[in-house]
């Protein structure tokens, strides 16, 4: 929480007087992909050899941006399932690992935001609840991470259109062979593709001097 004060803080101060505020709701489609496997994480076994795993998210984020290289966003994703390609090739296989993760961060437009193609990184804090059959003998079901994000964005017409990746490190909780739980580094990578109407445009253009 103590990162997240302080992106306020630091947005709060950084917006000039003049800035135009406006805002906007994407909804979005991606892949998480845990960069440790989500089953070892809970059968005490975080270094198995499996498959490469991965699911399909589903969400939304709504953003104001400030001025022209500023912006803040709020954002969720449902992850309905994993999948793994299975042992041998055998095809895809469900893992029922249900996810949902949120981030609020703050948000630095490399390319002014009334371009028709921008650059931008964000930072801030984010949520990760993880549930079902997969994490049914977890001890603990949510964690805090600090996130970091990157992507592009371009306008065509009303319409905006945007691609990204977020990071989230985290410690997870895992059940071992004793009764003892033992923590587990976790790098989760969320690729997330967007579209909305509007995309970081000012509501109006700043008035000639």
């Amino acid at each position: 929480m103590r990162l997240f004060r302080l992106s306020l803080a630091a947005l709060v101060v950084a917006l000039p007087a003049q800035a135009q505020t406006r805002f906007s709701f994407a909804p979005q489609i991606g892949l998480y992909i845990p960069t440790e496997k989500l089953q070892s994480v809970v059968s005490g076994n975080p270094n198995a050899v499996d498959s490469l795993e991965g699911g399909l998210s589903f969400g939304a984020r709504i953003g104001a941006t400030f001025g022209q290289h500023l912006g803040f966003q709020v954002s969720g994703t449902y992850v309905p399932t994993t999948y793994t390609l299975g042992a041998g090739g055998t095809g895809l296989q469900s893992r029922d690992a249900k996810l949902f993760t949120g981030a609020a961060q703050l948000m630095v437009f490399l390319l002014p935001i009334s371009s028709p193609f921008t650059l931008f990184v964000s930072g801030g804090v984010g949520v990760i609840n993880r549930g079902g059959a997969a994490f049914a003998a977890a001890t603990k079901s949510r964690y805090i991470s600090p996130v970091a994000g990157a992507g592009a964005g371009i306008r065509l017409g009303g319409i905006g259109l945007s691609v990204g990746a977020e990071y989230y490190p985290y410690n997870a909780d895992y059940i071992g062979t004793t009764v003892n739980t033992t923590k587990l580094k976790q790098k989760d990578v969320q690729l997330k593709f967007g579209f909305g109407v509007p995309f970081g445009v000012p509501s109006k253009a700043a008035a000639p001097r």
